[in-house]
């Protein structure tokens, strides 16, 4: 959140412009108001006293400096004034949620952070929101909801969201890089609160248990598996299964197929890894054969 001093920063150049215009204003009457005293110079260089010397170059001044000195004050009161107590959705989304304690910090608003904000909302349960794509939560910050727009590996972001007083963080990312520098971040900020990381890599699952995470670990398609198990009893041996892409899901489905279902399987996918199921002889590869089935 910007401070005064912030603002204070933001308006140095004008103010420096406007103090070396003033100091020059102060020389030079200094050197043709040669009788005068001090005092009556630096009212002079305000504009309170005229000068005597000379009338134009008063007349100048007089007319200059009121306006440059006008000009810089109104237009940082303004902005002030509209940093501080304007209506800006984002930083009054960001204010209520560096005001939450208790609460549930969700890192991420994709198809399950959704979902998991949908509930706490439905339940009356207090919650912030980080996302760094403000397309995704601009319905959110329109329904005047805590969310912080920006990066959740940056800990001053997590500050904003208030982790520091949050009684648990759910992070729904499925990008590891991105899931253990949030981790180091929450546990920086708050070593008790709740930890549950979306992790599908068994050893890295085992290792966010682990001291100092401490955290629950859980994977989407390791639960939609239970699905799959029911519905593919239903397959025979006669069957050929056809699977599109490749993701996380799809490599526990194949695995499962290869290993305890006699069908053919045809994994279709330009960027498979070979390695991974090169024990599984039922299991067929489709990689150069995907530019002919768009074309």
């Amino acid at each position: 959140m910007r401070t005064f001093g912030d603002q204070l920063k933001n308006f140095r150049v004008p103010f420096l412009i406007f103090l070396l215009f003033w100091i020059a204003g102060i020389i030079t009457f200094l050197i043709i108001e040669k009788d005068a005293k001090f005092w009556e110079i630096l009212l002079i260089s305000i504009c309170v006293k005229p000068s005597e010397a000379s009338e134009t170059l008063n007349n100048l001044y007089q007319f200059i400096w009121p306006l440059l000195f006008e000009l810089l004050i109104l237009t940082f009161i303004l902005t002030t004034l509209q940093e501080f107590y304007g209506y800006n959705p984002i930083i009054s989304s960001r204010k209520m949620s560096s005001r939450k304690s208790n609460h549930t910090v969700v890192l991420g608003c994709n198809h399950l952070g959704k979902r998991v904000v949908e509930y706490l909302r439905e339940n009356n349960q207090p919650y912030s929101v980080v996302e760094i794509d403000m397309t995704k939560v601009e319905d959110l910050i329109n329904f005047h909801q805590p969310v912080v727009v920006g990066d959740y590996t940056d800990i001053d972001i997590m500050e904003l969201a208030g982790v520091k007083k949050c009684k648990e963080v759910i992070c729904v990312t499925s990008d590891l890089r991105r899931a253990l520098i949030a981790a180091v971040k929450v546990r920086e900020l708050n070593s008790t609160c709740d930890l549950y990381m979306r992790v599908f890599n068994d050893h890295f699952r085992e290792y966010l248990t682990s001291e100092p995470w401490n955290a629950y670990t859980f994977s989407l398609s390791k639960w939609t598996m239970n699905s799959v198990v029911k519905w593919s009893e239903k397959i025979t041996k006669e069957n050929s299964i056809i699977v599109l892409e490749n993701d996380s899901i799809v490599v526990r489905m194949v695995d499962y197929f290869g290993n305890h279902l006699e069908s053919n399987v045809y994994l279709i996918d330009p960027e498979i890894d070979a390695e991974v199921y090169k024990d599984l002889p039922n299991v067929h590869l489709l990689r150069n054969e995907c530019n002919l089935l768009r074309t």
